[in-house]
């Protein structure tokens, strides 16, 4: 189990993991490599919410399997030096590799502490964020909410610095307007 400090960062990670994969598919060229990064793009946007409201990684095990497909995946593109020919920039495309190792490690997390007494792989048990208010069930409060709201701040933080570049550097971010400029036709 993550300490409370930590418990969004996998969340986290899955939105900046998602907002990444979005923008390499809208400048990805094949239909294969759009179809590819949109589905994963989606599908950690999907998590990255779910999780959030569950307080922590949601179905652990196929998170693992999918968060560890998605950096073996995004690697093996990098390495074999196909990203410039299905038109990926590097640096975005090691930032989401990165994001979603975030992920599979807080799957991973969370499936260790399955084995703790009393908690199971799919419970979320004092893993809610800290905004949970305190009629809420056991199941959605935090122990140490001071702690959780600072994690969740620092979190936020450290994605969207890891993040911001990384959108800059896909197309579509290559193709935006600078802030204070305006679009000339």
């Amino acid at each position: 189990m993550l300490p409370a400090a930590l418990r969004s960062w996998p969340a986290l990670a899955a939105l900046g993991a998602g907002l990444v994969l979005a923008a390499l598919a809208a400048g990805a060229t094949g239909p294969v490599a759009v179809a590819v990064l949109a589905a994963a793009g989606l599908a950690a946007l999907a998590w990255a919410f779910a999780a959030l409201r569950a307080g922590g990684p949601v179905l652990p095990r196929t998170t693992l399997a999918v968060g560890l497909t998605v950096v073996v995946g995004l690697a093996l593109v990098v390495g074999a030096g196909a990203a410039p020919q299905l038109g990926l920039a590097g640096l975005p495309t090691i930032a989401a590799a990165g994001f979603a190792l975030v992920v599979a490690v807080g799957a991973a997390a969370r499936l260790r502490g399955a084995h703790a007494p009393g908690e199971g792989p799919d419970e979320t048990r004092d893993a809610a964020p800290a905004s949970a208010s305190p009629a809420a069930p056991a199941a959605t409060r935090t122990r140490h909410p001071v702690a959780a709201t600072l994690g969740l701040v620092a979190g936020a933080a450290l994605v969207a610095a890891l993040a911001t570049p990384a959108l800059a550097g896909t197309e579509p971010g290559e193709l935006a307007v600078p802030h204070g400029e305006l679009h000339q036709h």
